[in-house]
Formats: C-alpha cells, structure tokens, sequence
C-alpha cells in the first residue's frame, strides 16, 4: 500500500458562535481502486467511505440549524468529504449525533463545543479503541504498520487568536487564528494522551 490517508475535520468559527465544518478523507491513489480487489484493501469499507459524502447529505437536508451542505465525491483523487453550515454547537452536535444513527439525550456529551470566545472538542480516542475492538475486519486492515499511515488532522479557524490552548501537541499559526493538530491512528490507539483540545480565543 502506498501512500497516506489523511482524515481531516476542520472547522471554522463565526464571531458569533456559528460556523462551518468540513470533514473529509483522503485516500490518494487507494481511493481511486474502485473495483480493484486487493488482500491489503477491505472493498466493502472502501465503497462505504465513497458512499459516505451523498448519504451524510441526505442524512443532513433538513436540519434545523444545519445550511449548505456539500458533499464532496472525486473517485479520481479519492477524496471524499462533507462540509456543511451549522448555527450553534447543539445543531452542531445533533448532526454529528445523526451521522453516527445515534438520538442524542439529556445528558449525552457534546463532540464539539463552539461560543464566542472558546472552543471544546472531546477527546475521540476511547471512541475509536472501541470502534476498533468492536470491528474484526477494521482491526485486521489496521495493522501496526498499516496504522502509521493513517493520520487524523484537525484544523480550527478562529474569529481573533487563541489566548490559552490546552494541548500541549498543537501549532497555533497566523497569530494565533488557526490551530492545527496531527496525530496518527497508532498514537491515539496505543498511548493515553488526551487528544481532545480547549481554545480560548
């Protein structure tokens, strides 16, 4: 297998507490083997990640808070990726909710919170050790070797600079109003560190 697969969530936020969220995964040259069986390569994964774009879309139409949504398909580059308006954190949340077939309740936790002045994202490692533990066929796919080529990327895009950053891991840039984090599915699966992040802006 050649090359790296880049999961990015990056997210934008409005003075006001709104914003944008795009996320999206980069297969390079794996995305493109559409109907190449492969030992290395899981096509019923594979084909779920390209479906994933039109079905988050129609998953999403509708929602209360949630506005121009866009889904991304390019077979070709294999990219595949969704990016939609969000209101406030809790349309936020009841999207992300949605995407995973989950109804949120009273006390369910919040992926990300967004206001004026902070932004709170959960840590997502426990969440993807027992994604894997749950999984047999992701677990045979991910591999040690396989999993240092997989790479989660979150970039934050602030409305003024971040005044106090909580993880130790992250680069602020352009004084401050973009925040980038880069881990790779091995770190997150084999260590403790909390890969969550708290920005004060």
């Amino acid at each position: 297998m050649t090359g790296c697969i880049e999961i990015t969530d990056e997210i934008t936020v409005n003075a006001d507490g709104s914003g944008t969220i795009r996320a999206s995964i980069d297969m390079g040259m794996l995305g493109s083997a559409s109907d190449k069986q492969s030992p290395n390569v899981d096509m019923d994964i594979l084909n779920k990640i390209k479906a994933f774009p039109l079905f988050a879309d129609s998953l999403l139409k509708g929602m209360p808070g949630i506005s121009n949504i866009i889904p991304v398909t390019d077979n070709k580059k294999g990219l595949f990726a969704i990016s939609m308006d969000f209101k406030d954190s809790r349309s936020l949340n009841k999207s992300i909710y949605r995407l995973f077939g989950r109804k949120p309740g009273l006390f369910s936790p919040s992926f990300v919170k967004v206001s004026k002045h902070r932004l709170v994202k959960k840590n997502m490692a426990p969440l993807l050790k027992k994604l894997m533990e749950g999984n047999k066929t992701i677990n045979s796919m991910a591999g040690d070797m396989m999993m240092q080529f997989i790479s989660f990327n979150s970039i934050y895009h602030l409305p003024k600079g971040a005044t106090k950053i909580s993880n130790i891991k992250a680069i602020a840039e352009n004084g401050g109003t973009t925040v980038t984090t880069r881990f790779s599915l091995s770190e997150m699966i084999k260590t403790d560190f909390d890969y969550g992040i708290k920005i004060r802006y």
